[in-house]
């Protein structure tokens, strides 16, 4: 199993200068598989919708994620890995 603490610690040498809420929603992305809304980190998290839709523009700013919206509910907007955020999980975990 993943130490998500693990990751966060390692990103504090990060060059994207993530902050921990914003590390904890990309290690649920990547290590979790969680690709879902707004509202399942919010509530995984313990956070307000508007923390976490300003954590995810941070991550897509930083090109580790991407959002898309939902073909069968368009009012749904999915998460979505990219590969440089991948890469970016892996040199944390490394």
């Amino acid at each position: 199993m993943i130490d998500q603490f693990k990751i966060i610690k390692k990103a504090a040498m990060d060059p994207f200068l993530l902050i921990p809420r914003q590390l904890a929603i990309l290690s649920s992305i990547y290590v979790d598989g969680i690709h879902e809304s707004v509202m399942v980190y919010a509530e995984k998290y313990n956070l307000s919708k508007p923390a976490v839709t300003r954590a995810l523009d941070r991550l897509e700013e930083c090109q580790l994620i991407e959002r898309k919206v939902d073909r069968e509910d368009r009012r749904k907007i999915i998460v979505t890995p990219t590969p440089q955020g991948q890469e970016y999980i892996n040199n944390l975990m490394a």
